[in-house]
C-alpha cells in the first residue's frame, strides 16, 4: 500500500509540474505577443506610449478565461517610451532607460502563473549615406565611405529607387565602400568599384516624407524674429523666419537656431554651426568652411538643393540634407546622410561622402551666445515700445531682455544669464528640467519620426522574470 501511495504521489506531482510548465509556456507566449504588438506600434508611431494611457491586451482562442497578455505605460509594471528623449529616464524597477530607447514590460498571466518580459529597444539609424528616388550620377572620383581617412574604407551603403536601366552611374574613380542597392540597373565605369554587394533591380527602399510646414513658427505658435530678404554674413540664434526668398551674401552661421524660409534660400558663403534650416523652395549654398565635428545642421528643402565648394579638402558640410527635389554637390566633403525624394537625378562631382547617422537627430543647444550689437537693436526698439507710464532705463532693459530671450530660446525653459562686457556678449544657459531629464520636445528634429514602417528599432536586450 505504501508503495502505491508513493507512486500515486509521484504521478500527481509529475502532472502538477507538467501543468505548471504548460501554463508558463502559455504565459510566455502571451507576454511575447504583447511585446511584439507594442514593438510594431512604436515602429508605426514613435510617440505611442508617451501619454501613459496606452495599453496592449492579448488573448488567444481556446485559452482559459483568465489568460491574458498585457503591456501598459502606467502602474507597477509600466513600460517607458524614451525614444525621442535627450536624457535618461527611470524605468521599470528603477532601471535606467537611455535616450533613444524604449523599455517594454510584457506580462502574461494564467491561473496564478505569471511571466514577465523586460525588453529594451533602441532607435536605429537611417541605414544609407545617400538615398534617392531618382537616378544617381557620380563623376570626378566621388567616394562614399564611413571614414574621412582615404585608406580606411569603412562600409557605407547607398540606395537608388529609380526603376530605369541606368539608374546608377558611377563615373571613373568613383567608389562605394558598402552595398549599392538599386531598383534599376547599375553602370560601373572603369576604375570605379563597390566594396560590398552590388544589388541591381532590387526592391525600392522606403524614404521619409517630411511635412515642412510643421516647422513654420508662424503656424506652430513659437516666438520668432522676421528676417529681411537680403542679409550680409549672419549669425542666427533662436527661431527666425523669412516670408519670401532669402539671400545671404556672406556666411550663414547657426547657433542652435531654427530658420524657416517661405521661398528660396541662397547663401553665397558657407553654412555652418548647429541648427535647423527649413526652406520651402530651392536651396543653394556656395562656400568653404572648416569641418567641425561638434556641430551639425539639418537642411530640409521643398525644392532642389545645391552645395558647391572649392575642393573636397577646403570645403565641407556636416549634417543631414533632405530634398523633395533634386540634390547636387560639387567639390565638397559631406559628412552625414543625404536624401533626395524628387524624380530628377542626384549628381555628385568630386565629392567625398562620409556616412554619419548621428546627424539625423538634432537637439537644442544648452547655451546660446547673443551678440551685443543685436541685443542693442532690440533694446533701442524696446525703449520706444515701453508703456508710457513706465519711465526708466531699467524698465526698458528688462523689457528688451525679455523680448530677446523669447526669440533666442526655442522653448519655454528656465535659464541663467551671464554677461561678458569685454566680449560684448550675453550668454543664456538653459537649465535642465526637474529630475535632470529634458523633455522630448528638446529634440528639434529626428529623422526617425518620419520613417513610418521603415523606422528601425534595434533589440538591445530580452530578459524574462528578472
Amino acid at each position: 500500500m505504501t508503495i502505491v501511495l508513493v507512486l500515486l504521489a509521484s504521478v500527481m506531482a509529475s502532472h502538477s509540474l507538467v501543468d505548471r510548465l504548460e501554463l508558463t509556456t502559455r504565459c510566455r507566449a502571451l507576454a511575447e505577443a504583447a511585446v511584439e504588438e507594442a514593438w510594431l506600434k512604436l515602429r508605426l508611431e514613435p510617440g505611442w506610449g508617451t501619454r501613459g494611457d496606452e495599453v496592449v491586451s492579448i488573448t488567444f482562442p481556446g485559452d482559459p478565461g483568465d489568460a491574458i497578455g498585457q503591456l501598459c505605460f502606467a502602474g507597477s509594471d509600466a513600460s517607458t517610451n524614451n525614444l525621442s528623449g535627450v536624457a535618461a529616464r527611470p524605468g521599470w524597477r528603477q532601471q535606467t532607460v537611455p535616450p533613444g530607447c524604449a523599455q517594454l514590460v510584457g506580462v502574461g498571466r494564467c491561473r496564478g502563473v505569471q511571466v514577465l518580459l523586460n525588453v529594451v529597444l533602441k532607435s536605429g539609424q537611417f541605414p544609407y549615406a545617400v538615398a534617392c528616388e531618382g537616378p544617381f550620377i557620380s563623376t570626378g572620383g566621388t567616394r562614399v565611405s564611413a571614414s574621412l581617412e582615404p585608406d580606411q574604407n569603412a562600409p557605407a551603403d547607398m540606395a537608388c529607387n529609380a526603376p530605369v536601366a541606368e539608374a546608377v552611374q558611377l563615373g571613373p574613380g568613383s567608389w562605394v565602400s558598402g552595398d549599392l542597392r538599386s531598383a534599376g540597373g547599375i553602370v560601373l565605369a572603369s576604375q570605379s568599384g563597390v566594396a560590398g554587394q552590388t544589388l541591381p533591380y532590387s526592391a525600392a527602399v522606403p524614404l521619409p516624407e517630411i511635412d515642412l510646414a510643421r516647422y513654420d513658427p508662424s503656424l506652430n505658435g513659437s516666438p520668432y524674429q522676421n528676417l529681411p530678404v537680403n542679409l550680409q554674413s549672419e549669425v542666427l540664434t533662436g527661431e527666425s523666419r523669412c516670408s519670401s526668398d532669402l539671400s545671404v551674401s556672406g556666411d550663414l552661421r547657426l547657433e542652435g537656431a531654427t530658420l524657416y524660409v517661405r521661398g528660396n534660400l541662397t547663401v553665397s558663403g558657407a553654412l555652418s554651426g548647429s541648427g535647423l534650416v527649413v526652406v520651402e523652395g530651392n536651396t543653394s549654398v556656395r562656400g568653404s568652411t572648416t569641418l567641425d565635428t561638434s556641430h551639425n545642421a539639418v537642411l530640409l528643402s521643398g525644392g532642389n538643393v545645391s552645395l558647391k565648394g572649392s575642393g573636397a579638402e577646403a570645403s565641407s558640410f556636416r549634417g543631414l540634407v533632405y530634398s523633395k527635389g533634386s540634390f547636387s554637390a560639387e567639390q565638397v566633403s559631406m559628412v552625414g546622410t543625404f536624401i533626395a525624394r524628387g524624380p530628377l537625378p542626384t549628381r555628385l562631382d568630386a565629392c567625398q561622402v562620409v556616412y554619419d547617422p548621428s546627424v539625423t537627430t538634432l537637439h537644442s543647444s544648452d547655451s546660446v551666445t547673443l551678440s551685443w550689437d543685436k541685443f542693442a537693436g532690440v533694446y533701442d526698439q524696446a525703449s520706444q515700445d515701453c508703456p508710457p507710464l513706465v519711465d526708466s532705463s531699467q524698465a526698458s532693459w528688462g523689457f528688451a531682455l525679455g523680448s530677446f530671450i523669447k526669440s533666442a530660446i526655442p522653448t519655454s525653459r528656465n535659464f541663467s544669464l551671464t554677461t561678458e562686457d569685454q566680449e560684448r556678449t550675453l550668454t543664456l544657459t538653459l537649465e535642465q528640467q526637474e529630475g535632470g531629464a529634458e523633455s522630448s520636445s528638446q529634440a528639434l528634429f529626428s529623422l526617425n519620426d518620419f520613417l513610418g514602417q521603415g523606422r528601425p528599432l534595434e533589440l538591445l536586450s530580452w530578459r524574462e522574470n528578472e
